[in-house]
């Protein structure tokens, strides 16, 4: 009965070590990518390791320049629309008062001055 017990033992002992395992197998591949740059620091000398952070720093440097550029971008063109509408509602603004100046100006052609001259006015 002895046996069966330490057997018992030794199963349920080696599951768990199985399972702590592959714990940390998962645990390893979240930080995967952590656990490798420590290692690749560890095979770096310093002046390496300086460039290579300084070379990460660029990039994303780089990345939020193109970024800023991309929104910058948008926002020009959003403005380019914007001035095009007020250029064209401005345009029709200046035919309507070319019109209106027209017709007023037609109307004064009517008053002649020969014909304001031969206007009989008495005042009473």
């Amino acid at each position: 009965m002895d046996k069966n017990i330490c057997c018992k033992k030794i199963l349920w002992d080696s599951q768990t070590e199985k399972a702590a395992v592959l714990k940390l197998d998962v645990y390893i591949k979240k930080h995967e990518q952590k656990f490798g740059k420590i290692l690749f620091q560890k095979m770096l000398s310093r002046k390496q390791l300086k460039l290579l952070r300084l070379m990460h720093k660029l990039m994303r440097a780089i990345e939020k320049a193109e970024i800023d550029k991309q929104q910058a971008f948008q926002l020009l063109k959003a403005s380019n629309d914007a001035i095009k509408t007020t250029i064209s509602t401005f345009q029709d603004s200046m035919k309507r008062y070319k019109e209106s100046v027209k017709t007023e100006f037609a109307k004064l052609d009517c008053l002649s001055t020969n014909r304001l001259l031969s206007i009989n006015c008495t005042y009473t």
